[in-house]
């Protein structure tokens, strides 16, 4: 059976990198959608909703893998999502300064009515922030469009003490029409940077797919493999 054309619910560069590392064929259309949280919603529950709201907002055809993903920031159990200005920027980056705090990432995968999402955890810690070096940051323009007001793939990174090696991995879940949420569990995902790396991130989608029993196929006709998982 051939493999589904793929979709990416994003017009993130970041997310278009994460898919050119798998070697996928893909096209892109940006969703549409509400990312205000919701009444007091944690941070995980609010990126693995997002990532599965992305992937159901485009309309494609039935037989089609639409591939979704949210970040946030969570700092001390507080969702910190994009900035509104460079005012709220500053004061994000404030609260980040010398502390440390969570990246969650949820990604979800849909094809037809099957759904399958995980969320992937990464502790970041910043080093001191001055005022100065807040203030040349949000002249860059960079963190104005970025959970927590900043982006470790940019300028931004210069900003991480210690990215964890620890982290949280909500297992996949397959429903109809929705995302069933599990209970996280501890996983060893591999991450080494806040918004997860290219290459874990690219290891991720292809788990999901694994799990989720959805085919992806290369460039090259062959199918991207996921460390541990058998495809």
């Amino acid at each position: 059976m051939n493999a589904p054309p793929i979709v990416l619910a994003s017009a993130s560069p970041r997310r278009y990198a994460l898919l050119e590392q798998l070697g996928l064929r893909f096209s892109v259309e940006a969703p549409d959608v509400d990312e205000t949280p919701l009444l007091d919603e944690a941070p995980v529950p609010y990126v693995q909703r997002l990532a599965v709201a992305k992937a159901h907002a485009v309309h494609v055809p039935a037989h089609t893998l639409v591939i979704a993903a949210d970040t946030t920031v969570d700092l001390g159990g507080e969702i910190l999502a994009k900035p509104v200005d460079a005012d709220d920027a500053r004061a994000m980056l404030r609260r980040l300064s010398a502390r440390t705090h969570r990246v969650h990432t949820g990604v979800a995968l849909r094809l037809g009515d099957r759904t399958v999402a995980e969320t992937i955890t990464s502790l970041v810690t910043f080093t001191p922030l001055t005022a100065a070096l807040i203030e040349w940051y949000v002249g860059t323009g960079e963190p104005l469009d970025k959970a927590g007001a900043y982006a470790v793939q940019g300028a931004g990174g210069v900003f991480v003490q210690r990215a964890g090696q620890r982290q949280q991995r909500r297992r996949p879940s397959v429903a109809r029409g929705r995302a069933a949420g599990r209970r996280p569990g501890r996983g060893a995902v591999g991450l080494t940077s806040p918004t997860a790396s290219v290459g874990s991130g690219a290891r991720i989608v292809a788990r999901a797919a694994v799990l989720g029993g959805f085919r992806l196929e290369g460039r090259d006709g062959n199918t991207p493999g996921a460390p541990g998982v058998r495809s």
